[in-house]
């Protein structure tokens, strides 16, 4: 097996870890490994379309990897402050508007409803209860 072919492979393995990672942090590690070896095999081989592609992917891979990382330490940061400040969270926000009577939480409604319905029934097993 020649030098070419181990890249070539490792850059595939790579791809495939960058794949099947479940987290974000660990996806971008990959990825960036997977964009290195993608890379060197093209310029090795002689196949500048991988090459070319995987060129274009790195920076994009970094500066993503970079931003987890920010936004990991601010909310960090905002877990341990003593005043909560949400504005660094704006850009990840979006403006939603909602109707009267529209559900906001529909898939734990269900869930809401035993709640409440387990909650009222201790009360009325418990009477003294009634004015707390």
């Amino acid at each position: 097996m020649t030098l070419v072919e181990v890249v070539g492979y490792s850059a595939a393995i790579a791809s495939f870890v960058a794949f099947s990672a479940r987290t974000m942090i660990p996806l971008r590690i990959a990825a960036i490994c997977s964009n290195l070896l993608f890379i060197s095999y093209g310029l090795l081989s002689g196949f500048w379309p991988p090459a070319l592609l995987h060129a274009l992917l790195l920076p994009l891979n970094i500066h993503r990897l970079l931003a987890m990382r920010r936004l990991i330490g601010r909310v960090a940061a905002a877990s341990h402050a003593d005043v909560f400040e949400a504005e660094w969270l704006r850009p990840y926000m979006k403006r939603m508007s909602f109707t009267k009577g529209q559900a906001i939480f529909a898939k734990c409604r269900r869930v809401m409803k035993e709640w409440n319905d387990a909650f009222s029934r201790s009360f009325k097993l418990n009477p003294g209860m009634e004015g707390a």
